[in-house]
Parts: structure tokens; C-alpha cells; sequence
């Protein structure tokens, strides 16, 4: 002390390096069939993946819990229903990693972690609808291209990624595809008429992630 003596201090320090209690587990909402995958439909009836964050016992009102970049501030409704909702923009296929966290007062952080397979584009399955029983091409079904039980015959064409016992149904029908259709390019089914006017030749099937890749002829 310029003196020769020696002074002692104490200096108390707190050491808090837990955080609190703020979020917990992430549910994937938009997972409808809760398969791990968005499909398109899935991902096309909010143009986004929802999902909710479960809000820990030491979460209050005000609290700000981010995920994915976007904060959101805890309300009293999200307080009471014990979690919140969160909306992620996200158009790009393969996995989507999900990150909520929070910040607690001593600036240690609560996080929780998901993640989902977004797959929301068809496999090609089907080609182009051509009505065999449109013997002239000229567009108009006449007397004689309708057999006598009022159907046609239509042949669709199959897409590269389709597979024997993969489904196509045209009209409201399925049809099992075969090692024959395979080989052959195209599927051959009798479609029952409608009587007079405009007629509609719809194809349709679905690939393992729940994508529908279609067609139509008229």
C-alpha cells in the first residue's frame, strides 16, 4: 500500500453456466402421416413446414424463442397452450435441419433440435396420354372408334422412374403395372365414356413420398 503493508480484497463472482429451462421438443406439424418426409401436398397447405416448439417451465410471457433465424416472442395464448408456432420458408429439397433456442437472463442458451426430409417434387412416372380408339387423330370419337359397351382405349406412357407394381389410374381406375408394361413403354386400359361433348382422360400416380405426377387428354 506505499507503505510496506499488505491489504487483502475479495471480489465474489457468480457462476450460472446452465441455462434455463425455455424450449423443448420441436413437432413437426406439416408431417401429416408423421413419415419423416413433406410431401408436396404436406408442404403446399401453408407454402411452408410448421412446425411447434414446446415452451420449457421456465419460459414466460415475452420470452424470445428463435428458430430457424425468426424470432418469435412467447405470448400469453402460446404461454397457456405450452408450446409455440413457427412457419420455416423452405423450397429446397433433402433434409431441413430445425434449430429452436432460446437466451436466458445470464446469456446461457436453451436449444432444441429436429430435422424432416422435404420431397416435394413427383417422380417422373407417367408420359403422354394417347386415345388409341381415336383412329384418325382428328380429336372426335365417332360411332365407330366407341366400342359397343361405350368405352375407348387409351394407352399412357410410363415415366422413367416408374417400377413394376407401381399403381397409374386413369378415370378413377387402377392399374398395376406389369414386367410387360415395362417393357412396352406404356400402360393399354379400356376407359368407359361419358356420352356426348368434351371427355377428359386423367392419369395420375403416386410415388413413395406421396407426390402425384399426372396427365390429361381430352
Amino acid at each position: 500500500n506505499g507503505q510496506g503493508g499488505t491489504q487483502n480484497g475479495n471480489i465474489a463472482v457468480n457462476i450460472d453456466t446452465t441455462p434455463r429451462d425455455l424450449v423443448g421438443a420441436i413437432t413437426v406439424v406439416s408431417d401429416a402421416n408423421n413419415d419423416g418426409i413433406i410431401n408436396n401436398s404436406e408442404f403446399a397447405q401453408n407454402e411452408a413446414v410448421v412446425v411447434q416448439v414446446a415452451l420449457g417451465d421456465d419460459a414466460v410471457v415475452g420470452s424470445v424463442i428463435n428458430v430457424n433465424g425468426t424470432d418469435y416472442s412467447v405470448t400469453d395464448t402460446d404461454l397457456s397452450q405450452g408450446y409455440i408456432t413457427a412457419n420455416i420458408i423452405n423450397t429446397n429439397q433433402g433434409t431441413l435441419n430445425i434449430v429452436a433456442q432460446a437466451i436466458d437472463a445470464e446469456g446461457n442458451v436453451d436449444k432444441s433440435t429436429a430435422s424432416i426430409s422435404i420431397d416435394t417434387i413427383a417422380r417422373d412416372l407417367l408420359g403422354e396420354v394417347v386415345i388409341v380408339s381415336d383412329a384418325n387423330g382428328d380429336g372426335t370419337l365417332n360411332a365407330s372408334e366407341i366400342a359397343a359397351d361405350g368405352t375407348i382405349t387409351v394407352q399412357v406412357g410410363l415415366g422413367s422412374d416408374v417400377q413394376v407394381d407401381d399403381v397409374i389410374t386413369v378415370n378413377g381406375i387402377d392399374h398395376t403395372v406389369t414386367d410387360n408394361d415395362t417393357t412396352q413403354g406404356y400402360i393399354e386400359v379400356d376407359v368407359l365414356t361419358s356420352g356426348q361433348g368434351s371427355f377428359n382422360i386423367e392419369a395420375s400416380a403416386v410415388d413413395s413420398e406421396g407426390n402425384v405426377d399426372s396427365n390429361t387428354s381430352t
